[in-house]
């Protein structure tokens, strides 16, 4: 059986992220999340949504910042941008160390130096 409702993941210090997700009910009971995420958690909290359910539509994730709303809004349209750039290079066909991928080096570099900025580790 499938349940639906949210994954809600933090990003640490910098955003928590609230997706629309499904998740398999075993018949023990146990709530089974057998879908990789976006990033590596060691725990993530669903709560369960009993007013929608999944209709082959994409739904929004929702977003909510924990640090510098000007920052973390950069942040995140840097991520989402070479988010994006990145899967298109790799539906085309590009492997790593591919020069497409390489010239996403810049953008990477300086996502990850606003998430530092954020964090406060610089």
């Amino acid at each position: 059986m499938i349940i639906y409702g949210w994954s809600i993941s933090e990003y640490t210090k910098i955003f928590l992220q609230a997706q629309f997700h499904g998740i398999w009910k075993a018949p023990s009971g146990n709530l089974v999340d057998i879908t990789p995420g976006e990033f590596s958690h060691d725990k993530v909290l669903f709560l369960e949504d009993h007013h929608r359910i999944y209709i082959g539509e994409q739904v929004p994730h929702q977003r909510f910042s924990l640090g510098d709303p000007e920052k973390v809004e950069h942040f995140l349209f840097l991520l989402d941008s070479l988010t994006n750039r990145f899967y298109k290079l790799v539906e085309a066909g590009a492997k790593p160390g591919d020069p497409a991928i390489c010239a996403l080096r810049p953008m990477f570099n300086e996502v990850q130096l606003l998430k530092k900025e954020i964090r406060g580790e610089v």
